[in-house]
């Protein structure tokens, strides 16, 4: 207590002594250069380099293997079918594929197949169920906000995913909603700050232009080009924008009547200010609508960049630009004629969200495997730093000679863990639970944020006050709960609805449980090894809950947790 006292006393004490218009110097840290904004995008796409030694699927995969050339690269080689069909299903569903969809696509005979199923995943419901999380996170959607109705938000995105409504005019209708979110759920977006036009102002430079202008909020960026005047002008696009009480509603009983109030989106379509890009609104335009009208704009050197950008990173492991929030002169694409290539492409298809993640899914970059099939290779050949092409630097890194940054090749797919969304949807799926009981096994989409007590909050879902990057380490709560949690222990007992049982009643014999099981679970089918083990342990089969202690021991495997 004591000390708690003492520094709160000194706290005092220096703050009264550092007058108000002191300002951090940071001249030692803030960078140096003559070029402050982006390049403007080209006019046309660039050219997709020609491949020599490789194989494309489409343009994606020439612009990559441009870099492979350059450094003498390997890829690795294409994954397998079921790596695939598991890998399609988590990025665009959310979920695993169940034994009877691992099949059908196996046994599917068209050379198409990898395409067509993609084409069937995009056009499926639980594409908007899993999308809904990312962008979810990304728009800050709280279930619970005080003024508009409880989930209103994640209405308004799921239904603008399931209907693959241009991303321009989703973010112009955000930006510029006024009324109600009962009468324009897009109002969500400001009334989840109830107006605040800082929040607003992080938010909408962040998510939508990709750059960290928060950090240029109290004083000039102390280690990129923003100035604190660049924040300043931003915020005065919000100034005027208000959010009164719209209607109120008594709710409770005789005992415990309460009101609640719901507010409106009002003003802030009068002032003017200048972009951070030194551009002014043009003639007839100020406020949101002005800002709204900038953003969205083809000219805009940020915002097709930084959508397609987010798309890729969220389907590759990492951004073209990384992070995807850092987009700056200072942080150059590690592909920049890919990256501008694929913004004109969105810009050319009507800002449509679905072509760009058929594109890079189709891509042969997309569907190289995770597993070195075992020929031996270093990430860049030793000849490439010999001849001074490349350069090691003491931690390890590799780095471009002549531009000094560092080598990014994507010619692996990274082994990426399962987001806290899709380990509790596949696990409802495994176990037979997904939309059996509405109140207790709710899929992701339906269940409450912020889930903080719960298993989405405990497996990384963020609380969504601030934007940020999911965490993806592994705790030990959360090997405990997969352990021995009631999530866990019920979903593999042998309930009515659990594979395992179904199979069981329809008299399916030991050999092909397993094997289906795998299926269910993994998405392949047991090697031999797997075989000898799990027969060890069942026995003659005549206690069947040992299938359970199966089931639980797949669900409890990296190969089960992780998207390779």
């Amino acid at each position: 207590m004591r000390i708690g006292r003492l520094n709160l006393i000194l706290l005092i004490f220096f703050s009264a002594t550092i007058p108000a218009s002191a300002q951090p110097d940071f001249s030692a840290t803030r960078p140096q250069v003559e070029q402050r904004i982006l390049d403007p995008l080209p006019t046309a796409q660039p050219e997709p380099p020609m491949c020599v030694r490789a194989r494309a699927n489409n343009p994606i995969d020439q612009f990559i293997a441009a870099n492979w050339a350059k450094y003498r690269v390997i890829p690795h080689a294409l994954c397998s079918e079921n790596e695939f069909v598991r890998r399609a299903y988590l990025d665009i569903t959310g979920v695993i594929p169940t034994v009877d969809q691992v099949t059908a696509y196996l046994e599917s005979s068209t050379t198409n197949r990898r395409p067509n199923l993609i084409d069937e995943l995009l056009a499926s419901p639980r594409y908007a169920d899993h999308w809904t999380a990312f962008w979810g996170d990304l728009l800050r959607d709280p279930s619970y906000a005080q003024g508009p109705e409880v989930d209103s938000f994640r209405r308004y995105i799921r239904q603008s995913l399931h209907h693959n409504k241009r991303y321009d005019q989703w973010v112009w209708e955000m930006i510029t909603a006024t009324g109600m979110a009962k009468d324009n759920p897009a109002a969500n977006f400001i009334l989840r700050d109830r107006g605040n036009d800082e929040n607003l102002t992080i938010a909408t430079t962040q998510v939508f232009l990709g750059t960290q202008l928060k950090c240029a909020q109290c004083h000039d960026h102390p280690f990129d080009v923003w100035e604190q005047r660049d924040f300043n002008d931003m915020q005065k696009f919000w100034s005027g924008t208000r959010t009164p009480v719209g209607r109120q509603e008594k709710v409770g009983d005789e005992n415990s009547m309460r009101t609640i109030p719901f507010f409106a989106v009002v003003g802030g379509t009068n002032s003017s200010s200048r972009f951070f890009t030194d551009e002014r609104p043009d003639a007839g335009y100020a406020g949101r609508v002005a800002l709204a009208d900038w953003i969205v704009r083809p000219q805009n050197p940020y915002f097709a960049r930084v959508a397609v950008n987010r798309l890729w990173a969220e389907l590759m492991g990492r951004g073209l630009v990384d992070p995807p929030d850092g987009f700056s002169v200072l942080n150059p694409a590690s592909h920049p004629a890919l990256l501008d290539w694929l913004a004109i492409e969105f810009i050319n298809s009507d800002y449509d969200l679905k072509h760009i993640l058929r594109l890079i899914l189709n891509s042969r970059t997309y569907q190289l495997s995770s597993v070195d099939t075992g020929v031996k290779r270093a990430p860049v050949p030793e000849k490439a730093i010999l001849d001074g092409e490349v350069i090691k630097d003491l931690t390890g890194n590799y780095l471009d000679a002549e531009t000094g940054l560092p080598i990014v090749l994507f010619d692996a797919m990274p082994i990426r863990r399962m987001t806290a969304e899709q380990l509790h949807d596949s696990i409802l799926i495994s176990t037979g639970l997904y939309q059996l009981n509405p109140e207790r096994y709710t899929p992701a989409v339906e269940r409450r944020y912020p889930d903080n007590n719960g298993f989405l909050g405990l497996f990384g879902s963020p609380d969504r006050e601030i934007i940020q990057a999911r965490q993806t380490e592994a705790t030990i709560p959360q090997a405990l709960e997969l352990l021995n949690g009631w999530f866990i222990n019920y979903g593999v007992a042998l309930h009515e609805e659990n594979p395992i049982k179904r199979w069981i009643v329809q008299g399916v014999d030991g050999p092909e449980i397993l094997r289906r099981l795998y299926l269910h679970t993994l998405s392949r089918e047991p090697m031999r090894s797997e075989v000898r083990t799990v027969k060890r342990y069942i026995g003659d089969g005549r206690q069947p809950e040992r299938w359970s202690d199966v089931h639980w021991a797949l669900i409890n495997t990296r190969e089960f947790m992780f998207i390779k």
